[in-house]
């Protein structure tokens, strides 16, 4: 997960009032419910921007494309395609999500993760390919289920001040399942509420560190979607608690209460 930057919201802010020159194309915009792999997928040429450094951007009416745009201006691509499959009913949606990024620093490892019991050095491929299976179990509630595997090209962990590990742990060229359960529940229109579990590789939470289980709760906003300000109709805020853990390495992080926000826009 990004840590909270102004910076990020207030270029974030800037850009949409520059570029939102039409309302919300839609009143279900949370791809992810908490992080939960979803088979959602945006409208064509509908665009979805977060704050925190990530965004979405509908290809076509199945086709949605996920970007880092933190890495990518960083000059590391990284990104994935969700292809929503033709096999919908009224009940189940199936997608196909695959991910990738590249980190190229010459024989220098690039640093993806930092606290004071480890950081995670990587170098090379990490990339998956998940199956996502969203089941509306009725108007309001629906369930989400997704699996797949990742590939690390080079993984080391090096412990710091405060590690329950002693020495570093490197992971070369390996494979390893990902898989995650969840639910949402809207409220109203403009009101969701969503629990998940998920293990190995994810997008937003503890993010390209397949070695973490984690449970997730959150609560989505769209509180001007009716708002004839396309600025406000267009605002979405999530609120996240979360745990983190790290079983090789001894290692939790949690945040009880969602109140971790994320603020984006969809237009």
């Amino acid at each position: 997960m990004k840590k909270t930057n102004w910076r990020h919201l207030l270029i974030c802010i800037g850009f949409v009032f520059l570029v939102c020159s039409v309302n919300a194309q839609s009143a279900e915009p949370y791809l992810n419910p908490a992080g939960c792999p979803t088979a959602d997928v945006l409208r064509k040429n509908e665009k979805l921007l977060c704050a925190w450094g990530w965004g979405a951007y509908g290809l076509s009416d199945r086709t949605t494309l996920f970007y880092d745009w933190l890495l990518v201006f960083s000059g590391i691509p990284s990104g994935y395609l969700r292809y929503q499959l033709p096999l919908d009913t009224k009940k189940i949606t199936h997608a196909i999500e695959v991910f990738g990024v590249y980190m190229n620093s010459g024989d220098k490892d690039f640093v993806s993760v930092t606290n004071p019991a480890f950081e995670i050095r990587q170098k090379g491929w990490d990339s998956w390919v998940h199956w996502n299976t969203t089941y509306k179990l009725t108007n309001s509630m629906r369930l989400h289920a997704s699996a797949g595997a990742t590939y690390d090209t080079y993984q080391r962990y090096v412990p710091k001040e405060e590690a329950q590990f002693t020495s570093e742990k490197i992971y070369e060229n390996y494979y390893t399942p990902d898989y995650a359960l969840g639910c949402d529940y809207s409220l109203n229109k403009s009101v969701k509420l969503s629990l998940n579990y998920s293990s190995g590789n994810g997008f937003f939470i503890a993010d390209q560190n397949p070695q973490r289980w984690a449970m997730q709760m959150g609560i989505q906003l769209a509180p001007f979607l009716d708002s004839k300000h396309k600025f406000l109709s267009s605002m979405r805020v999530e609120l996240w608690g979360y745990y983190v853990n790290y079983t090789e390495l001894n290692y939790e992080e949690k945040l009880p209460v969602p109140i971790f926000p994320l603020v984006m826009w969809q237009w």
